[in-house]
């Protein structure tokens, strides 16, 4: 903890240090999802093991202490326990997106994360319509054997046109497993994604409704900030979601292929070659306009907690005392 405040402190004077570090380790799914944006990037060939295993080494270097697991689908990749293992060997705060349909078969494996979110979207018919018949009650087999096994697992709902009216049944949800639930709206990275927004989201005040949920629910992760800023936003009455976004500066995300973005907004768009030119140059070469449009809560409230301002720090510090997410 102290050496994470060390490296926030040297990010508050200036420097540039990827504390945290997001990996889609492949963009190969066993699901289809209304609105993934894995789909968008190019198909080629993936990192290999060495290849991962030497990008760990040079984050590690750079002062990186926590690796995020994306994809796709992380648990597809047959190597995927030895490229946990060699992280956590490494000193890494490993934590891990899923969409739960390979939990099972994958235990022993998950037992050695920090932290594993799976995606659930709503009740049953809900999630089901999105992400393909039988996965709900996969998803909650995996909530159940997770917390048996002592991993404890969170929630991530992508707030789209499908499930606004079932809310507060997530919120019930998390509350009954115990855990924090985070909500986050549809990006509408892609064309498919764009038609899973739905400005019922500001008509029926989804974003009013969670906030007025936190009151009497700690189980909601997603923070006041991020909530009342998504509704400014999609309101139109601010143009920038965010001012002051630290992704590209204790940040960043790399695709598959060992591209390099400070964000998965630009991971398509503003990446660099990681694999050409070293990590290390990588993260230095990207784009340093911390200005940006994009709405995915995770940067905004790492921005705020590790911007160095006092009140929100003593905020972050009392919700871990107090039982409730870090970012709320």
């Amino acid at each position: 903890m102290a050496k994470t405040g060390t490296t926030i402190t040297k990010v508050g004077l200036g420097s540039r240090i990827p504390l945290r570090v997001t990996h889609i380790v492949t963009n190969a799914c066993n699901l289809r999802c209304k609105y993934c944006y894995a789909e968008s990037f190019q198909k080629q060939k993936e990192m290999s093991t060495k290849q991962i295993m030497d990008m760990m080494l040079e984050f590690k270097a750079m002062g990186t202490k926590i690796w995020k697991i994306g994809g796709g689908e992380p648990l597809l990749r047959k190597d995927i326990d030895k490229i946990i293992t060699f992280g956590k060997k490494q000193g890494f705060t490993i934590n891990m997106d899923t969409n739960g349909t390979l939990v099972k078969k994958n235990i022993e494996t998950l037992k050695k994360l920090d932290h594993v979110q799976i995606s659930l979207d709503g009740p049953e018919e809900v999630h089901d319509k999105i992400r393909g018949k039988g996965v709900y009650k996969q998803c909650i087999e995996a909530f159940d054997l997770l917390n048996k096994e002592n991993v404890k697992p969170l929630i991530n709902c992508v707030i789209s046109k499908h499930n606004i009216d079932h809310i507060e049944y997530m919120c019930d949800l998390a509350k009954e497993k115990d855990t924090f639930i985070n909500f986050q709206p549809v990006v509408p990275v892609t064309k498919d994604a764009e038609q899973e927004f739905s400005k019922e989201i500001i008509e029926k005040k989804v974003f009013d409704k969670i906030l007025e949920l936190k009151k009497t629910n700690k189980h909601i992760a997603v923070s006041d900030a991020s909530l009342k800023r998504f509704k400014a936003f999609y309101e139109g009455k601010i143009t920038k979601f965010q001012k002051n976004c630290l992704a590209g500066k204790i940040y960043c995300i790399v695709s598959p292929q060992g591209k390099v973005g400070r964000c998965i907004d630009e991971l398509g768009t503003k990446n660099v070659d990681a694999l050409e030119l070293g990590f290390k140059n990588a993260f230095k070469a990207l784009s340093q306009d911390y200005s940006c449009d994009c709405t995915f809560c995770c940067y905004y409230d790492l921005s705020r907690v590790y911007s160095l301002n006092p009140k929100h720090n003593l905020r972050a510090a009392f919700n871990v005392l107090s039982g409730r997410w870090v970012y709320n």
